[in-house]
């Protein structure tokens, strides 16, 4: 077999399974160590399509060689889900306490985030349940507020 054949195979063979261990691979395959090698500098470092995983396992990296023209995408039966806003798209007040959240960290009390917050507590809520409620996560027991993003 030539080796470009043993690489298509190899490489559809790894895009089935997603995860192949190198011991599957050589019995697969009856490679020695050599052709082994020679097949994973091919697939990870030639066509990049695949990764290495602590030198025992080579995992599909989603990527193909096909060429983007020749691939056929199928209608999707449900719409795509809608993009939150943009920060830029938003007003000034609930932008600056996106930054705000940011810069106090992943998690922090509601009472903090009142206290720092250059606003008053009815802009602060109305900016929490608004277009950037997507941003914030309120956890009603602990009274504590998370970014999600």
């Amino acid at each position: 077999m030539k080796f470009s054949e043993l690489v298509d195979q190899a490489r559809e063979f790894l895009r089935r399974r997603a995860r192949v261990s190198y011991r599957a691979l050589k019995r697969e395959f009856d490679l020695d160590d050599e052709s082994l090698e020679d097949l994973k500098v091919e697939l990870i470092d030639a066509q990049r399509i695949a990764t290495d995983e602590d030198g025992k396992v080579l995992v599909w990296g989603g990527v193909s060689s096909v060429p983007s023209s020749e691939f056929q995408v199928p209608s999707s039966s449900q719409p795509p889900a809608p993009s939150p806003q943009p920060l830029s798209r938003v007003g000034f007040s609930q932008r600056q306490l996106a930054q705000l959240g940011a810069t106090l960290g992943r998690e922090f009390s509601y009472e903090l985030l009142h206290a720092v917050a250059p606003t008053s507590e009815a802009d602060l809520q109305a900016a929490l349940i608004g277009p950037l409620s997507h941003l914030f996560i309120e956890e009603e027991q602990s009274c504590n507020v998370s970014m999600t993003q």
